[in-house]
């Protein structure tokens, strides 16, 4: 049985999208999702302005990155249950968009050394790009 993955959208206007992301261990200690496929999309890119990332201990390792041909990552590491924060908006620049070989736009969320029921939880907010 696989591990438990919930992705859900928490606001989705014309040019703000905010999901959120939840993997429970069950079995697999280490799991690669795709949380943002852009080619289902209505518009072309997003820009990353804001992470929230929170791991059941400090064991746990969760990464989120660009899908490309060396995955590109945003944040990632070990982390315990502080949920760090992360604002990629100061100074007006407006974020972190895919760049890279192969860049392709979406949005990937890895986590290994999972066990025992433990969770690891992401939420991303975007800015949409037309």
């Amino acid at each position: 049985m696989a591990n438990v993955k919930v992705t859900t959208t928490l606001a989705d206007t014309p040019r703000k999208l905010v999901i959120k992301h939840t993997q429970v261990f069950v079995d697999e200690a280490s799991q690669e999702d795709t949380i943002l496929d852009i080619s289902a999309k209505d518009y072309t890119a997003v820009a990353v302005e804001r992470v929230w990332l929170n791991t059941a201990n400090a064991d746990c390792i969760a990464t989120l990155a660009w899908e490309g041909t060396n995955d590109i990552m945003i944040v990632g590491a070990p982390f315990d249950t502080s949920a760090p924060y992360f604002d990629y908006t100061h100074g007006d620049w407006g974020g972190l968009t895919a760049e890279g070989a192969g860049a392709t736009g979406d949005l990937i969320f890895t986590t290994s050394n999972m066990g025992g029921a433990e969770q690891a939880t992401v939420i991303v907010e975007m800015r949409k790009i037309f």
